[in-house]
């Protein structure tokens, strides 16, 4: 099944590696590093392991970087499979 969207379109002049589910995969990544690196350095610097505000950052940041992930697992390898 072909996939006609405008980022396919974009990214099909590109070496094979750079595909729709391997950025997804690295934007995932980006915000759970951002995530973990962040809160690990606000941390040390201000000595405040147990601060609600930077969890109220550090959270959603976290849980986008995992939905994203299971979003490029869900979608991109239950179609490889068919």
């Amino acid at each position: 099944m072909p996939d006609d969207n405008k980022i396919s379109k974009t990214l099909s002049g590109v070496p094979g590696y750079v595909t729709v589910p391997n950025v997804l995969r690295f934007i995932g990544l980006a915000l759970i590093i951002i995530a973990a690196g962040f809160y690990i350095g606000w941390s040390i610097i201000y000595n405040t392991w147990a601060d609600i505000g930077l969890y109220s950052f550090v959270a959603p940041v976290f849980v986008f970087g995992i939905l994203t992930l299971m979003y490029v697992q869900e979608k991109y390898h239950r179609s490889s499979e068919n």
